[in-house]
């Protein structure tokens, strides 16, 4: 593939081009690193150079994020010039190369969704957004490759991938590694470093941290332990209802000395209301 002159490059483009062979592609770091754009690069010139016409796929959290981020992004960033509005159908958001390929945008909030729709290649946004069940789904429909972009603002499914297969391509990155970044923003960053250390972890070097806005952040309001109170003031069990492919989760909750004492006893897909009924007479 060729590169389009018109961009401005980083070095992360190079990276993902480098890695076309890999199935699966993960980018992750810190704000203004070039991630989702890069990303954004790679399938625009998939779609405007393959002779093979190609069904190119963004998922995003939902269909007004998509349209406020990543879609603009590609509009505004990556086509700038090159956007036709002829080409680009607004009810489904799909955008209509010449060459036959289509890019089309999908809001990830609905598993159901994908059970049916087949993919060339796919770029999954802010990656931990989307739940496992979807990116499972998705993977067993496309044909060719998978990008994944995220924030490491906690822990989640998407960071497993590389040790657990072994054709995975993880790809890190910072605004250090973004040339075009500009100076006001660099300037915000480095503001908001110096008073919040999750901001400075998380959005400057990239790193993982806990998500922002929690009311209980873990070690500071809450921490695990093997074990639950037998002296408690108080004792529920919540069951919360699940389908065929959402959970049913099962928590014992306990008032201990001025705490709240949690215990999943059951978060599964399936089970019926048999199978409920004995987890809840176990406990």
């Amino acid at each position: 593939m060729q590169r389009l002159d018109k961009w401005k490059r980083t070095d992360v483009l190079g990276k993902i081009i480098r890695a076309t062979d890999s199935r699966i592609i993960c980018l992750y770091g810190g704000s203004s690193s070039s991630k989702t754009i890069s990303a954004l690069q790679y399938l625009t010139t998939w779609g405007l150079e393959s002779t093979e016409p190609l069904v190119i796929t963004v998922i995003g959290e939902s269909l007004p994020v998509i349209k406020k981020s990543v879609l603009r992004d590609w509009q505004r960033v990556v086509m700038r010039g090159m956007f036709d509005p002829i080409r680009f159908n607004k009810q489904d958001n799909t955008y209509y190369f010449a060459k036959g390929s289509i890019l089309q945008f999908i809001p990830g909030d609905e598993e159901l969704r994908f059970f049916s729709m087949r993919h060339d290649i796919v770029l999954i946004d802010e990656a931990y957004n989307i739940t496992k069940g979807i990116f499972d789904q998705v993977e067993i429909r496309t044909r060719m490759q998978i990008l994944l972009t995220w924030n490491p603002v906690a822990p989640f499914w998407g960071q497993k991938l590389e040790d657990q297969r072994e054709d995975v391509t993880v790809i890190h990155a910072t605004y250090k590694d973004n040339p075009y970044v500009e100076e006001s923003i660099i300037k915000a960053l480095e503001i908001r470093a110096l008073t919040d250390p999750n901001f400075y972890r998380v959005f400057v070097l990239g790193k993982y941290g806990s998500l922002e806005g929690l009311i209980f952040k873990e070690e500071t309001n809450w921490h695990k332990v093997g074990y639950m109170p037998e002296d408690y003031k108080r004792r529920i069990l919540c069951l919360d209802f699940g389908f065929t492919y959402d959970p049913s989760a099962i928590l014992d909750l306990r008032f201990h000395d001025g705490e709240f004492w949690v215990n999943e006893l059951e978060y599964k897909s399936g089970l019926v209301n048999s199978e409920l009924a004995q987890v809840l007479e176990n406990n």
